[in-house]
């Protein structure tokens, strides 16, 4: 057993948020021209602000392995659906802070992070979505707010893996007309979803030349654009 550490100016909580899908040209703490991310860039301008960065993987499972582990997917073979399991004989950040006393949790709105695949270790309570289902961050937020106020004497680990801006695309509503007043109310964002296996699997014909206008024409993708910006701003809203 190792006792409850309390926070201090010296030694404080860890809040650890994670914005799946988050492209890095798009927060306006990173210059972009819209005002997708006010709340991030007023925290960047107070904190420290890593100005390059690059994720260890280009999807969810081997990229969350490695930020649990600090290690390359190579090493902690985390890297398809069949090898998608976090070996328990790993090390993970949420088990030393643990053994450092720190009260320990987390909430995922992604269907893949999850404790099926071993993603819960040294936390002591994980909320996770249902395989195949992903939830936004209403379901995912108000729960963990009312947790850290049961642990505020506590010294405190919490993990946020929020999905705003994973498609399909459905933002706030003042999102929505704030990034994106043009796109008509019965777009069907879930179109998104087939557009990519369409884009995946004929995106370039036998010459190599790029087939995108014939796939998804102009407007939508711009619509497609505005819909993230607006969901970007709403991951930074909760």
């Amino acid at each position: 057993t190792v006792a409850r550490a309390r926070a201090s100016h010296e030694r404080p909580n860890l809040v650890f948020v994670l914005l799946d899908t988050l492209r890095a040209d798009r927060p306006s703490a990173y210059g972009y021209e819209r005002p997708t991310t006010p709340r991030l860039a007023e925290l960047a301008a107070r904190g420290t602000l890593f100005e390059e960065a690059h994720a260890s993987s280009s999807w969810t499972w081997p990229s969350v392995a490695s930020l649990f582990t600090g290690l390359a997917p190579e090493q902690h073979g985390v890297g398809d659906a069949v090898h998608s399991f976090l070996p328990e004989h790993l090390e993970t950040l949420a088990e030393t802070l643990q053994r450092a006393g720190f009260s320990t949790a987390g909430w995922s709105g992604s269907p893949l992070i999850v404790p099926a695949k071993q993603f819960d270790q040294g936390f002591e309570f994980f909320d996770a979505s249902r395989a195949g289902f992903l939830r936004r961050a209403e379901l995912v937020v108000p729960p963990a707010l009312d947790w850290l106020e049961r642990v505020r004497g506590q010294r405190f680990f919490l993990y946020l893996h929020l999905m705003e801006t994973h498609a399909p695309y459905i933002p706030l509503e003042r999102a929505r007309r704030a990034f994106a007043p043009e796109v008509p109310s019965d777009f069907d964002a879930y179109d998104m979803l087939a557009w990519q296996w369409d884009l995946r699997r004929t995106g370039f014909d036998a010459a190599g030349n790029a087939r995108t206008d014939a796939i998804v024409p102009a407007t939508k993708r711009r619509w497609v654009s505005d819909l993230y910006d607006a969901c970007v701003w709403s991951a930074d809203h909760w």
